[in-house]
C-alpha cells in the first residue's frame, strides 16, 4: 500500500474508512459536486479569459466561487495547471479545477473539527500506518 500511495499517488481501499473527515468529504461531495460541475460547465465560454497572467479557468472559478459563497457551500474552486494535448504541439486543451473544502471542514457549523474548531480525532490505526 505504501509503495502504491507514493508511486501512484493513491491507494485503493478495500472498505470505507470509519473516520470523521472521510465521512465529511463524502457528504460534501454528495451535496456539492454536481453543482460545482454544472457551474463550471456553464462558464465554459470564459475558460480562456483573463489574459497571459492567469491560468485557464481562473475567471470561471472566481465567478463560480461567488455563487457558491452566497449558498454557504464552504467550497472554494481554483484553476490549477491546464491540461494539454497528448500529441505535439501540446496545445492547451482546457482548464483543470480543484475544489477545496478546508473552510467548510474548519467551520463549527458545517465541519468535522468540532464545535470550537478543535483538532479532530486521530485516524484509525490501519490508516495511520498507511499515511
Amino acid at each position: 500500500d505504501h509503495d502504491q500511495l507514493h508511486g501512484c499517488g493513491y491507494v485503493a481501499l478495500e472498505a470505507p474508512v470509519c473516520w470523521a473527515p472521510v465521512d465529511f468529504c463524502e457528504r460534501m461531495h454528495a451535496r456539492w459536486a454536481d453543482e460545482c460541475i454544472a457551474l463550471l460547465e456553464s462558464l465554459q465560454h470564459c475558460w480562456f479569459d483573463g489574459g497571459e497572467g492567469e491560468r485557464p479557468g481562473a475567471v470561471a472559478a472566481r465567478i463560480a466561487n461567488r455563487s457558491l459563497k452566497t449558498k454557504g457551500a464552504g467550497v472554494y474552486l481554483s484553476a490549477t495547471h491546464p491540461s494539454v494535448q497528448e500529441i505535439p504541439p501540446y496545445e492547451l486543451a482546457g482548464p483543470r479545477f480543484y475544489a477545496s473544502i478546508i473552510s467548510a471542514a474548519r467551520s463549527p457549523l458545517t465541519g468535522c473539527c468540532g464545535d470550537a474548531g478543535e483538532a479532530i480525532e486521530r485516524p484509525p490505526a490501519e490508516l495511520q500506518t498507511l499515511l
